[in-house]
């Protein structure tokens, strides 16, 4: 089955180990179903760009994003979260 985004960007904010980890479970798994995951450099070329971290993180890659037209989603990695609405244990069935 064709994927419905192809071309995905990750966005998580640095130098967290924890988003690191994160990070790299989701460009496995987006690879593993047929995406290309690509560098943030390269986020205005995204079909979808899914950002790992709290509130602040999503609002930065928002900003960034929305002229270029890319949908964001977000998965909590911080402490509330009141955009980031996927919970990082639910990451893998959500994406």
């Amino acid at each position: 089955m064709t994927p419905a985004f192809l071309r995905v960007v990750l966005i998580g904010k640095s130098p967290s180990t924890e988003v690191a980890e994160s990070l790299d479970a989701l460009a496995g798994l987006l690879r593993r179903e047929g995406c290309e995951v690509l560098a943030e450099t390269d986020s205005a070329r995204a079909d979808l760009a899914v950002v790992i971290g709290g509130d602040g993180t999503m609002l930065a890659a928002a900003r960034n994003l929305v002229r270029h037209k890319v949908p964001v989603v977000g998965i909590n990695q911080g402490r509330l979260g009141f955009m980031t609405d996927i919970a990082l244990e639910d990451m893998r069935e959500s994406i």
